[in-house]
């Protein structure tokens, strides 16, 4: 998708901003644009874990930890997952 913005067959291309912000990382030419809350797209924009079908015990186990991490920490968790990669595009 980015070769394809970077070679002109592609207007813009969408992703989650951690995503986002790794290809920035690598591609500082490229520019991240976002909108106003109930101005951008109309999606879901959770992310998925997945976990074998019928294993109630480690979904569990995970939906637990999840509810424990406040908004501010998801944020920072991300930003911090977002600036340990790699500034190049391999």
């Amino acid at each position: 998708m980015v070769l394809a913005l970077q070679q002109g067959e592609a207007d813009a291309l969408t992703a989650e901003l951690p995503v986002a912000q790794g290809v920035i990382a690598a591609n500082p030419e490229l520019k991240i644009v976002t909108f106003a809350d109930g101005k951008g797209f109309e999606a879901d924009t959770t992310v998925s874990i997945a976990v074998k079908k019928g294993n109630t015990e480690l979904l569990n186990q995970i939906q637990s930890a999840l509810d424990s991490i406040t908004e501010e920490e998801r944020v920072e968790i991300m930003k911090q997952a977002t600036d340990r990669q790699p500034a190049t595009a391999e």
